[in-house]
């Protein structure tokens, strides 16, 4: 009879079928599509808006290369940031890895 409970009791519990397979895990580079040209955009209109190619030709570029960067790092959250961003204020406050005073990722070394 406890053989009978036991087994009756895995059963329910579902220690005996199969589990689903888990989702696939897309790649940074598969969440990160399109980020490039949702940050190209923001810091396009930045640059005609403060006239900083004038200043510095790869202010869009090196941009879009950080925003590209982080996304790999983080892909869940900066993708989905980046495309909600509406600014470049924004997008650097709400989705960037914060820069230190010395214009680095994370904290400043001694």
């Amino acid at each position: 009879m406890r053989i009978a409970c036991a087994l009756v009791f895995v059963v329910a519990c579902g220690g005996g079928g199969k589990k689903p397979p888990p989702p696939p895990m897309g790649s940074a580079g598969d969440s990160c599509a399109g980020v490039d040209a949702s940050a190209r955009a923001l810091y396009d209109a930045e640059a005609k808006a403060t006239d900083q190619l004038s200043k510095n030709p790869s202010f869009v570029d090196d941009n879009v290369a950080m925003v590209v960067k982080d996304c790999a790092k983080d892909p869940a959250r900066v993708a989905v940031c980046t495309k909600a961003a509406k600014s470049v204020a924004q997008l650097e406050r709400d989705c960037l890895v914060p820069l230190d005073e010395e214009g680095t990722e994370g904290e400043a070394t001694p």
